[in-house]
């Protein structure tokens, strides 16, 4: 996965992301199913202010739920200290 983090103002928002290269549509919704629901249980991760993108790459159905949720807590640490630039999970 690839995250993106920028500060807006107003409330923090998320955008979720798949490209065709991952499949048909039916795949695609899959993929952005689980960044939807790995954002919403780790909502509370992301800063006040924030707004991050997160886009599905080739292997995301390879990853167990729970290795995705952990690369999403680490994408978005290293993301938060990095001021905000894309991080994309390298396996």
């Amino acid at each position: 996965m690839v995250l993106f983090i920028l500060e807006r103002s107003g409330e923090s928002a998320a955008g979720f992301s798949a490209g065709r290269k991952l499949g048909g549509a039916v795949r695609r919704n899959r993929a952005r199913r689980l960044l939807r629901e790995i954002a919403r249980l780790h909502w509370d991760l992301v800063p006040d202010g924030h707004g991050i993108v997160l886009i599905a790459r080739q292997g995301i159905f390879r990853n167990s739920f729970q290795d995705m949720e952990i690369e999403f807590s680490r994408l978005l640490d290293s993301a938060i200290g990095s001021g905000g630039r894309r991080l994309m999970q390298r396996g």
